[in-house]
């Protein structure tokens, strides 16, 4: 009688993982702490590519300090060469040459990447270090990044600059930049309505295309508008909640209905939390604890 022969180690296939490629904000609220966690919410496992270290607390940023280019890429080399990634979610870059060593290896792995245009902090502060002017990171985003973006997740001010157009402001105008945005290159965008004037709904825009013709679509994922003092770091969350969707092969379609429900019920049990009075975190975890 021939036993079974058991798998080792090295036969069991590895399970892939998003890797998060982001700044690090130091009361956890965004960045990569906020996409590890969301991965972790939504069952999927990240890794983490830090790329800048920022002093931040509630609704203030005290400092920015960018990794050295070479250990962003130290990073990325030892993740990728013993960990099965799958998606990659982009955030804050730190400045353009750390931009450019991601690229790189986003053009050479061609794995899919959410990315979430980062140019400044939700409290104001810019997250470019070195003296680079903001057009010249936006017009990287704009050149180099976009066109190799499975989604892009811009919200109105981030949108409005990449495009070089007035921030949206009516149905109409969302619908044609989400358009817009895919003339850049993107194979989907996503405009978020978190900062529009809308005070009942908050309404987030995907186009994508859609039908043999080439033509583009463009879908409105709606919710309810929570009043909460509490809402740093609702953009990471909802790029990294698509990221952990597409890893567990979800259509975008359904990647981005599940990190909006994600995201929503976050921010509804935020003040649950209560670990800051404004200004404070999601809790990502509320359906747990």
């Amino acid at each position: 009688m021939v036993k079974p022969c058991t798998p080792t180690l090295h036969d069991i296939k590895k399970s892939p993982v998003v890797l998060s490629i982001a700044g690090s904000d130091s009361c956890a609220g965004a960045g990569i702490q906020a996409d590890i966690k969301t991965c972790a919410a939504m069952g999927a496992y990240a890794c983490s590519v830090v790329t800048a270290v920022t002093a931040q607390g509630a609704g203030r940023v005290d400092g920015v300090f960018a990794m050295p280019a070479s250990l962003v890429r130290d990073q990325i080399r030892a993740v990728t060469q013993t960990y099965t990634v799958g998606v990659v979610k982009l955030g804050m870059m730190g400045n353009l040459a750390i931009a450019q060593i991601v690229a790189d290896f986003l053009h050479d792995s061609g794995l899919p990447v959410v990315i979430d245009p980062v140019f400044k902090a939700s409290a104001g502060a810019d997250l470019c270090t070195d003296g680079q002017g903001l057009n010249e990171v936006i017009a990287f985003y704009r050149e180099v990044f976009t066109p190799i973006a499975s989604v892009i997740t811009p919200n109105i001010q981030e949108a409005a600059q990449l495009l070089g157009v007035p921030p949206a402001d009516t149905h109409e105008t969302y619908d044609l930049q989400a358009r817009t945005l895919l003339d850049l290159g993107a194979s989907a965008a996503l405009l978020k309505g978190g900062h529009s004037l809308d005070n009942r709904l908050c309404s987030d825009y995907l186009a994508f295309p859609d039908g043999p013709e080439g033509q583009i679509n463009v879908q409105a994922f709606t919710a309810a508008r929570l009043k909460t003092p509490h809402g740093h770091g609702t953009g990471c969350t909802l790029a990294s909640g698509i990221a952990a969707g597409l890893l567990q092969g979800l259509t975008l379609l359904q990647a981005v209905s599940a990190a909006k429900n994600h995201l929503q019920g976050a921010l509804a049990a935020a003040g649950r939390l209560n670990v800051v009075s404004e200004h404070g975190p999601l809790h990502h975890f509320a359906h747990y604890w």
